[in-house]
């Protein structure tokens, strides 16, 4: 779990608190990812949830290429 800990050891976010989604792009993650969770749960079918790196401008500099 060392991605949702900082530095001194004291965690930021638990797995099991509930998504609380800041914008529309995190609500269609959540949203996304609760959907495939219930289909893979109910039926015979394998859900994936890829996330796509876009390209975007930082500092001047086209990123990532």
């Amino acid at each position: 779990m060392t991605e949702y800990s900082n530095p001194t050891g004291s965690t930021i976010v638990e797995p099991s608190w509930p998504a609380r989604p800041c914008c529309r792009y995190g609500a269609t993650k959540a949203f996304a990812s609760a959907y495939g969770h219930a289909i893979a749960a109910t039926s015979h079918t394998s859900v994936v949830c890829l996330r796509q790196r876009g390209k975007g401008v930082r500092d001047g500099e086209l990123w990532p290429s």
